[in-house]
C-alpha cells in the first residue's frame, strides 16, 4: 500500500482523426476544403485550357460528308431566320397575321348540308 501508482495523464483536447481533413464551413458560408491547394484565377484557366485542347484532340468528328452538309445548311437556314425575325417588330408580326386570317375561309361560314333539299 506504500507504493503509489502513477496514473497517466490524460489528453486535452479536440478528437483528433487520422487520414483526409474534413471539410470546414467558411466566414462566407462555403464549405472549404483543407487539402485542396489554393490556385490562383490564371492557373484555374491554364488548366481549363489545356483540359478543353486535350479534349479537342481526343475527339475526332465521325460525321459523313452528307450529315456535315445537312449541318452546315440547318444553321445558314437559321441564321437567314434568326435575321428575318430580328428585323420584325410586333406590330408587324400582327399586322401579317390578321392578313392572314382575313384572307382564309372562317369554319363557321361553311353552309349546312341538309338532306331536304328540293
Amino acid at each position: 500500500m506504500s507504493e503509489l501508482t502513477v496514473i497517466p495523464k490524460r489528453k486535452v483536447g479536440g478528437l483528433k482523426l487520422k487520414g483526409k481533413k474534413l471539410p470546414v464551413m467558411g466566414k462566407d458560408g462555403k464549405i472549404k476544403n483543407p487539402d485542396e491547394k489554393k490556385r490562383t484565377r490564371d492557373e484555374k484557366e491554364d488548366e481549363d485550357a489545356e483540359l478543353h485542347q486535350q479534349e479537342e484532340l481526343s475527339c475526332t468528328d465521325r460525321r459523313t460528308d452528307a450529315e456535315l452538309r445537312f449541318e452546315k445548311r440547318r444553321r445558314e437556314k437559321l441564321q437567314k431566320e434568326a435575321e428575318i425575325t430580328g428585323k420584325k417588330t410586333y406590330r408587324d408580326n400582327i399586322e401579317e397575321l390578321n392578313i392572314q386570317l382575313s384572307t382564309k375561309s372562317e369554319f363557321n361560314d361553311i353552309p349546312k348540308v341538309t338532306y331536304n333539299t328540293k
